[in-house]
């Protein structure tokens, strides 16, 4: 199956920027494949803002996320393949979606909301934030 993080992602996004929030990503930078501007990560780690107004171009797909925004005075071209994407919060109340980290398919799995797992089976560990 295919991983459930773009769609969540997606959603979480549009969800946030309908209610009028500033949506953060959270990314790892030592992830093959990431692009970020030099000197704004801090310990492996980045929070990017990825508002409406403040990228271009943005676009989530299967696999990676990437937008275009001002880094200082220059606009920088940032690329996060899907692994590197560790949660998604508004700037206002800090509401959100975390990501655990994926593993070797790729599917990965949230924490948030806890579901109630039907005897036999396993179901997600969701929590809201």
């Amino acid at each position: 199956m295919k991983s459930t993080k773009p769609y969540l992602l997606e959603a979480m996004y549009r969800w946030m920027t309908d209610s009028g929030c500033s949506p953060l990503i959270f990314a790892r930078t030592d992830i093959l494949g990431v692009i970020v501007p030099e000197g704004f990560a801090k310990d492996n780690h980045i929070v990017l803002d990825v508002e409406k107004d403040s990228v271009r171009h943005f676009k989530i797909e299967q696999h990676i996320v990437t937008f275009e925004a001002m880094f200082g005075d220059e606009i920088f071209k940032v690329r996060l393949p899907m692994p590197a994407i560790l949660g998604i919060h508004t700037e206002e109340n800090g509401m959100g979606l975390e990501f655990h980290e994926e593993d070797d398919q790729g599917s990965g799995t949230m924490s948030g909301v806890k579901g109630a797992a039907v005897e036999g089976s396993q179901s997600p560990n969701l929590h809201v934030l």
